[in-house]
Parts: C-alpha cells; structure tokens; sequence
C-alpha cells in the first residue's frame, strides 16, 4: 500500500474581505461587532500571542452564533460569512514562522513519535494542539520530538484536498494517506498503515497515539519514558472486561474469540515502544481488522511478550472520568478544555483550576481473569 507525506504544498495564501455584508441593513449591523473583535484578536496574532488569539477567536464565533445569522449565509461576492470567521484559525491567516525544529527540520531521528489521528475537516482541533500542547515539541529541551496528525485523503473532492495541501504548506505537519478513505470504518486500517509508515521512514524510540480531541502533558510523559527501557513497552488505561458490541458503532461481527474483548489499553491515547511497531509492520500481512483500533492492537500484541503497564493517570476512557492535576494524557476535551488547560499550566503549573471528579477510577488487577480486573474504587486518580 503506497502512503506519502505531502511536504511541498505551495502556499497560496488568500486575504479574507474588510467586511461581510448581507442585503439587509440590520444584519450587517449585528455581524460588525464580532468582525471588530477579530481585526483586535489578529493584534495578539501579529504580537506571537497565539493562545490569547485563539481565545478570542472562540469568544467572537459564540457572538456570531448569538446573531442568529447562518455562518454559511452567501454573500454579493460569492463568499459566506464563515469563510471570513475562518481567519480564527491558523489555515485561514498567512503563515507565521514554524517554532524552532517543528515541523520543517524535524529530523529523521527521535525519541518520540507523536501520532495524532484527525480528520480532514477538523483542521481547528489541529490548529489548537499545536497552539497548546503540542507547541513545545521541536524546541529545547524537547527538540527530540517528532510529530504528525494523520488523515485518509482517499475520496475526497477537490476543495478538500486543496484545504489539506494549504495546511501541509504551512506546517509540514500531516501524514497523508491518498489510499485510506478517512472513516471510523477505516480506523484501525488506517492505525495499523501509520505505524507501517513510522518504522519505515523514522527511527524513534516510543510511538504516542492519540486522538485530536485529547490533550497531552507531554513534559510529564517525556521525563516519565526517559526513565523507561525502550523495548516492549504498552503503557496505558487498560480495560479487560468490556463485552463484545453486538450492535452500534462499534459492533464487532467478525469477532470470534470470546465474549469479552481481550485486554487492551484506550485509544484515546497510549504509548508503544519501537520494537512493537516494527513487529505489527512485518506481521501486517497476518493481522485481522476488527472494528475498533484499540481493541484490535490489544489483539494483536496478546501472543507476545510485552510490559502492560497500566495507568490511571491516562483519562481516556470513551467519557473523561473529569480533571486532576496528575493526569498525563485526558481524552474527550473540547476545543475551550483544551485552551482552559494550557492556561492554567502556563499560569499556575498545574492542569486544572479546580479538581473534579465525575467517575471513578480503578487499577487494573492482573492476577484474576480479565473478567474481574477492574473493580472502581475511591482514591485513584
């Protein structure tokens, strides 16, 4: 299967209009505010303020929604007034210069991998992780870190892919994959040519995946795997009593093994070690597909030798179990979360304003059946 990784784009970059007007009077008077807050917003934008930019770019798009105007109105010149509202991400503003070391001189060589599954449409979650998160990795001391959000392109029309061709001119920060059709369907074939592709063309260390809508401490998890042998390593939340889904999304027909899934760390985010990728690219050929990823590599590296370390600190179950200030990667947060976080660190040091609880947690029991792992108890994060 042929995968590559678009770097050269050119960059045609296009200058949104001074205004947004409607034929009726009154409507162009209640769009002028949010558009007098956006030319203000591009003031911390030129300043190098790219968190307080984005901040208020979200605030401006609410008071869009409160004028009760449709974003995909049309307007006299052919445009609409979300192609103007879309300056508040980064793809429709000209570029800024890359961070020192990301993406244009990441190196073929890293300690870590960072794997972001996205897809095409959601390039403003991919404009926040790299506005928050993801903005120190490249840049001492994590200058040894490599990242990409991966995306199918296969399908897609013509306006699509030029969107995607601009983004990977300005960030050279996207794994393209013209034969993978982006869909939950495809997810765990889409997983599984990822990794084919990193131990093919990076040579790391450690391979994080996440998903777009999770966020990371990747200071944390970088000092952590520093201390870690880089061999054999499956570090997550793991679960080991989850019934197979006879119906839904994730309805699992072809599943024949047993009645539970077999244990397996959350795909909203987990690290593995380079020698277990380069097992699933020479074993690819042998690997059966099932309907959810995560659920799948449990599968597939169940007949092997490796160090399950499970850890609570990883939030990634399919609802966040809520906010404390020792989670390392928490998944299922909003764009706002996500901004709400990197503030917070930035201000105060740590993840959350205010610690909450909405579930319990619980640590995983490897001496009883998978069955029984995972008794939820008081006291762990």
């Amino acid at each position: 299967m042929k995968h590559t990784l678009t770097e050269n784009a050119p960059d045609t970059s296009t200058a949104h209009p001074a205004s947004c007007r409607n034929s009726h009077d009154s409507t162009t008077d209640l769009i002028t505010p949010p558009l007098l807050r956006l030319k203000s917003a591009k003031v911390f934008l030129e300043r190098g303020d790219r968190e307080k930019y984005h901040y208020k770019c979200h605030h401006i798009k609410r008071s869009w929604k409160d004028t009760g105007i449709s974003r995909q109105e049309k307007q006299p010149q052919g445009r609409t007034c979300h192609d103007l509202l879309g300056g508040c991400t980064s793809e429709g503003l000209r570029p800024l210069p890359a961070p020192r070391g990301l993406p244009h001189n990441q190196p073929a060589t890293a300690f870590l991998a960072v794997l972001i599954t996205s897809g095409p449409k959601y390039s403003e979650r991919r404009s926040i992780i790299r506005s928050t998160w993801l903005s120190a990795a490249g840049r001492p001391p994590h200058d040894d870190i490599w990242s990409r959000f991966v995306i199918g392109t296969g399908g897609l029309g013509a306006e699509e892919l030029r969107s995607l061709e601009l983004e990977q001119s300005r960030h050279r920060d996207l794994l393209l994959l013209p034969e993978l059709r982006d869909s939950y369907e495809n997810l765990t074939a889409k997983v599984l040519a990822t990794y084919v592709w990193l131990d093919l063309h990076l040579d790391f260390q450690f391979a994080l995946k996440a998903d777009d809508d999770t966020f990371v401490r990747l200071d944390v998890l970088v000092e952590e795997l520093r201390a870690k042998e880089p061999r054999r390593l499956y570090w997550g939340f793991f679960s080991g009593r989850g019934r197979v889904k006879s119906g839904g999304k994730w309805k699992e027909s072809a599943w024949v093994l047993c009645d539970y899934y077999l244990p397996y760390a959350l795909g909203g985010g987990y690290v593995i070690s380079a020698d277990l990728v380069r097992y699933l690219r020479l074993s690819r050929d042998y690997l059966n597909m099932w309907q959810s990823e995560d659920v799948s590599l449990g599968v597939w590296l169940a007949p092997i030798d490796v160090k399950r370390v499970h850890d609570p600190r990883f939030d990634t179950e399919y609802k966040s179990r809520g906010c404390n200030n020792k989670y390392i990667v928490t998944h299922k947060q909003s764009i706002e979360d996500m901004l709400e976080k990197h503030q917070t660190l930035a201000k105060e040091g740590k993840l959350c304003k205010e610690e909450v609880k909405l579930r319990l947690s619980y640590m995983y029991d490897w001496g009883v059946p998978p069955s029984q792992c995972c008794q939820r108890k008081d006291g762990i994060p």
